[in-house]
């Protein structure tokens, strides 16, 4: 199993190698690569779910998980990395493949698009994504307007497992 900063790596070299990553920006790319962040979340206050009342997530998270990277198809992703959501007090989670900066759900489950944003993750959700919970399925985040683009910020590794 590769050391546990060289799935981030990988996704950090592939957002500067992309070139849509500014000169301002790679700082926060080269901290990534240099794995110092290793997980990206944000969790939304009740102020911010006021301003936002059509926003249904509540926490969201990404990030690498060690036991993931052992799934990793050889030369078909550059990164494996844990992906989740908290909706309505239930959490949703799955496994992310990515190449380059999109990123494929397990289990036909959707697809999202990453864009560094300084030290923080720009993840924008694609036409499908809904994971899984205990109960099921979460609803699609494609179809709320205002669940669709997330700021996440650089986090304790322990907040993305």
């Amino acid at each position: 199993m590769p050391p546990r900063s060289s799935v981030l790596q990988r996704l950090a070299a592939a957002l500067l190698v992309g070139g849509l990553v500014s000169s301002a920006e790679s700082a926060g790319a080269r901290d990534a690569a240099a794995g110092r962040i290793d997980c990206f979340a944000r969790s939304y206050d009740a102020a911010h779910h006021a301003a936002h009342p059509a926003q249904a997530v509540e926490t969201i998270w990404l990030g690498h998980t060690p036991e993931a990277e052992a799934d990793r198809p050889t030369g078909r992703v550059d990164a494996v990395l844990g992906f989740g959501f908290r909706l309505g007090g239930e959490a949703y989670s799955g496994l992310a493949y990515c190449r380059s900066l999109r990123c494929e759900v397990e289990g036909d489950a959707g697809s999202f698009t990453l864009l560094r944003k300084g030290r923080s993750m720009r993840l924008t959700v694609g036409p499908h994504l809904s994971l899984e919970g205990a109960d099921g399925f979460s609803p699609d985040l494609a179809r709320s307007a205002d669940d669709r683009v997330f700021l996440l910020h650089p986090a304790p590794a322990g907040t993305c497992r």
